[in-house]
């Protein structure tokens, strides 16, 4: 459990809720009404949130970890000659990883690691930040799409599952461009102009098991690995 509630943790957590409230009050208002009025004022937000955090869950770790987030990786990959070439050199943490030999399985985890244990705890907080904003564009899609196939079950309401839809990869779209957009932005952040820093970043990596103690050569990178 995080020791204080920041932003960051609200909006991964609520922000799920609160958009599957919006829904639902939209398609039956009479109901969602009487629900808020039987579940009182404290027993009715904790419900909302505890449904965030189940949507964000399998979203994170399902949906996520083999679908959205290897997608956004491969356009970033196929979009920036770095990625793919060591003359140019990587352009994201993800890629700069995979250069430096961390296997294909444990980028994401190599990744995450450094963002949680090696990141001073303000870059962190902004880094946190920034992603949540992102998660928020995968929610709106997944709830969308959730909504268009309930919409589109009820047979005489295919125009408007269609509407919903398209509403809901408009925010895909944007998600995939803001993610890779993110971990361009934060390469910098986390792997340090400053060889000093890139020394102690690559020591941490290897006392972690990530790479070799060796200076291993550079090897371009190859596969399509998730991180968010």
């Amino acid at each position: 459990m995080p020791k204080e509630l920041n932003l960051s943790w609200v909006i991964r957590y609520g922000y799920g809720g609160a958009l599957l409230y919006l829904i639902l009050l939209i398609r039956d208002p009479a109901s969602m009404k009487a629900y808020t009025e039987s579940a009182g004022a404290v027993l009715a937000p904790l419900l909302l949130v505890g449904a965030g955090t189940c949507i964000y869950v399998v979203y994170r770790h399902l949906l996520g970890e083999w679908l959205l987030y290897p997608f956004a990786h491969r356009l970033d990959y196929y979009t920036a000659r770095g990625n793919r070439d060591l003359t140019a050199g990587a352009v994201s943490p993800i890629w700069w990883l995979a250069q430096r030999g961390v296997a294909k399985g444990a980028r994401r985890e190599a990744y995450t690691a450094v963002r949680r244990e090696f990141l001073p705890a303000d870059t962190r907080k902004q880094l946190d930040l920034a992603h949540s904003e992102v998660h928020v564009l995968y929610l709106t899609f997944i709830e969308l799409f959730g909504l268009g196939a309930i919409l589109l079950a009820d047979g005489n309401r295919w125009h408007l599952a269609l509407v919903v839809a398209v509403s809901g990869l408009v925010f895909l779209l944007a998600a995939w461009a803001a993610d890779v957009r993110l971990h361009r932005h934060e390469f910098r952040s986390i792997v340090s102009t400053d060889q000093s820093k890139r020394d102690g970043l690559e020591a941490f990596l290897a006392s972690r098991g990530y790479v070799a103690r060796s200076n291993k050569p550079l090897q371009p990178a190859s596969g399509v690995d998730a991180a968010s």
